[in-house]
């Protein structure tokens, strides 16, 4: 079984579907502003979130469901061992 489920999510943009951003990396990502690099639309850190919460349900729905089968069959091969 993999020990590590992460993926990247494009954020896009809610007015022009750009996934391009400009924000400023020394203040902390719950308190940054970001803005559309190719309309200007700003966005703030929840704004972005809220937009996109779909996209983002999708992959933990796909990551739920790989750890899902990797679990069965870790389970499977292990109880296989005691069926011999």
């Amino acid at each position: 079984m993999k020990n590590n489920y992460d993926r990247s999510i494009s954020l896009v943009c809610a007015t022009c579907a750009s996934d391009q951003f400009a924000f400023d990396t020394d203040q902390p990502e719950e308190e940054r502003s970001y803005t559309c690099i190719d309309c200007d639309e700003v966005y703030s850190y929840d704004e972005i979130m809220d937009s996109n919460s779909e996209r983002i349900s999708m992959v933990v729905d796909e990551i739920g469901k790989e750890y899902l089968a990797d679990a069965t069959k870790k389970l499977n091969n292990a109880f296989s061992k005691f069926g011999k």
